[in-house]
């Protein structure tokens, strides 16, 4: 049976009293009235510490709530460097300074997302799912960590006087001393419990190279959808024309200004239309010559790769992969305008 507060109060005055009779306490506890032990059981059996939060007392329920509304309210950029400050204050950890910059440099991101990825308001959108992430987990994540924290109290110091620890710690099987097995114990509960889920729900690979196309995915998808439409119009000025010179000097003029003033036309070539793509419109092969093809190879030149460096299969890959990741609502309404 689990004892109301008073009894345990009571219990302690008497622990904290030189002259321990523990026999006349276990017979005042095993003379105590069953059924008011009943009506404590449910009302007092867990302890009520007196929080407080900015200085004013709080409810625990409240305190629970108070963190969460506050955890809100800041943008993951927030977070990640209030995150960072106070893993900076473990200074007997080397390993803590390194994470802290790592968040730092997070956080640096997540601002810039918007110029890094040339659109706006994808921060938000990138801050309502993880918001939306954080609640759909939180729930999961808490019950486990409250189990754990259950067999934590059971094999760890919680300043009880009474030392039960390393009897629960024998029953566990692990040694009676405070061990790193104790340790890796109480840690394996979350490991088994969320990370390995959260490892096959996000497919992890073991590692290996990862193509340098990846990190330019979504420059990709921009530059392919902008410039689709323009090659869809070289096509169509070629078909019209019987002089081929003509036709081609006519899409030099007309697209002579493509790109000019924007932040990736560091370099005359990524001014205009590429002579070696208009080389290729007439290409033997149909797509070749076809304008997604096209389109692709001018894409990547706009990403700073040679033109022929990947083909348009790896090229079509990358692309694909980012719209799946993007949701296709979203990819197109990022990407396509009503043109395309």
């Amino acid at each position: 049976m689990i004892p109301s507060r008073r009894q345990i109060s009571y219990a302690l005055e008497e622990i904290n009293t030189p002259n321990l009779n523990l026999s006349g306490w276990t017979a005042k506890y095993d003379t105590l009235d069953m059924t008011a032990r009943k009506k404590s059981r449910a009302a007092d059996q867990r302890p009520r510490h007196k929080w407080l939060r900015q200085g004013q007392p709080i409810a625990f329920d409240r305190l629970i709530q108070s963190i969460l509304d506050d955890f809100f309210k800041e943008d993951p950029a927030a977070r990640l460097r209030l995150l960072a400050t106070n893993l900076a204050k473990h200074s007997g950890a080397a390993r803590s300074k390194v994470l802290a910059k790592q968040l730092q440099q997070l956080a640096i991101a997540y601002e810039h997302i918007d110029q890094d990825w040339g659109t706006s308001g994808l921060d938000e959108l990138v801050r309502f799912f993880i918001d939306s992430h954080i609640e759909r987990m939180l729930p999961r994540i808490l019950k486990v960590m409250l189990h754990q924290l259950n067999v934590e109290g059971l094999l760890t110091d919680t300043q009880s006087p009474v030392h039960y620890q390393e009897h629960m710690r024998l029953a566990a099987g692990l040694s009676q001393r405070m061990s790193q097995a104790t340790e890796v114990f109480i840690t394996d509960i979350y490991s088994v419990l969320v990370s390995a889920d959260r490892k096959k729900r996000n497919k992890v690979s073991p590692g290996g190279k990862t193509s340098p196309l990846k990190q330019y995915s979504h420059a990709l998808c921009f530059h392919y959808e902008r410039l689709h439409p323009v090659w869809r119009t070289v096509k169509s000025i070629y078909k019209k024309s019987d002089n081929r010179r003509l036709a081609q000097k006519t899409v030099l003029e007309k697209f002579s200004d493509l790109g000019k003033g924007e932040r990736w036309s560091i370099t005359p070539e990524r001014i205009g239309l590429p002579p070696k793509l208009l080389d290729l419109v007439e290409a033997g092969d149909p797509y070749e010559g076809s304008a997604e093809c096209l389109a692709y190879k001018h894409a990547a030149l706009l990403c700073g790769f040679q033109i022929g460096r990947y083909t348009v299969k790896q090229l079509k890959r990358i692309v694909a992969e980012h719209k799946k990741m993007m949701g296709v609502e979203y990819y197109n309404s990022t990407f396509k305008t009503k043109n395309t």
